[in-house]
């Protein structure tokens, strides 16, 4: 909560690529899978965030290479990890299209629950990042820069298609009530995915003044003695998860450990 004397409003939401997909040259999509390969390690992490820019143009290209046995391992897996990455980003297109304006959705949610909308700020977090990892689900953060006698917390709104819904967030119990728009993560990986993304939601929804940054967190998920893994940690958060890779829970990792087990 921030009082309107003295305030400042800063807004950093951080994007690790640009939003649109870049058109490519003659040629060079067929370079960068190459340089997949390439010894630097700086080249290959360079290759494959072009070839993320470039987006649909490069999934045929990346779906031969993930096949392509004269392709070191490393290459192979690289190309085969951008190809969901980059349809997620599709699907996230063709749900809301280029320019959705989720804070006008929160805004009309605030007046049809009759609760105002002066004193708010509403800034929608626009990340890549984000949008493949959840790209059912658009979210507005709501800053208090109002008058008010009482504390008013920052807020996390959730904007969901298919179906449509508008979810308000108020604390880090709150996420999993909108599982059902979150892609089941039933592999390791996913799960660091998920347990990442809220994380870097969760420290923009917790700021209680400004800047407002985005960004995703890495994550563990530790593996069983069964071969299974239910749940995933971040520095922030313990985000657990059903048989079936639904989000289940989301707590902070400091009152997992005072419990003195994760669920």
């Amino acid at each position: 909560m921030r009082t309107l004397a003295g305030f400042l409003l800063a807004v950093a939401l951080l994007s690790p690529a640009a939003a649109q997909t870049t058109p490519a040259e003659p040629g060079q999509v067929a370079r960068l899978v190459r340089q997949l390969d390439d010894e630097d390690a700086a080249k290959r992490d360079a290759a494959a965030e072009e070839l993320r820019g470039i987006g649909p143009g490069a999934l045929d290209a990346l779906r031969a290479a993930s096949k392509d046995d004269r392709l070191g391992a490393e290459a192979r897996a690289r190309a085969a990890a951008l190809i969901p990455e980059i349809e997620a980003g599709q699907e996230h297109r063709r749900i809301w299209g280029d320019r959705h304006d989720a804070a006008r959705d929160v805004t009309d949610e605030l007046k049809r629950l009759n609760e105002g909308t002066e004193g708010w700020e509403l800034h929608a977090i626009e990340n890549p990042a984000l949008d493949r990892a959840i790209p059912k689900v658009m979210f507005v953060i709501a800053d208090w820069v109002g008058a008010e006698k009482e504390t008013v917390e920052t807020q996390l709104w959730a904007v969901c298609r298919e179906p449509s819904e508008i979810v308000r967030i108020r604390s880090n119990a709150d996420y999993p009530l909108i599982a059902k728009w979150i892609p089941s993560a039933p592999s390791g990986r996913e799960k660091e995915v998920v347990a990442g993304v809220l994380t870097g939601l969760e420290r923009a929804r917790a700021l209680t003044d400004g800047p407002f940054e985005f960004h995703a967190d890495t994550a563990e998920a530790p593996v069983a003695d069964d071969g299974n893994t239910t749940y995933a940690d971040s520095s922030l958060l313990c985000v657990s998860f059903d048989e079936k890779g639904l989000l289940r829970q989301v707590a902070y990792l400091a009152e997992m450990q005072r419990g003195g087990k994760k669920k």
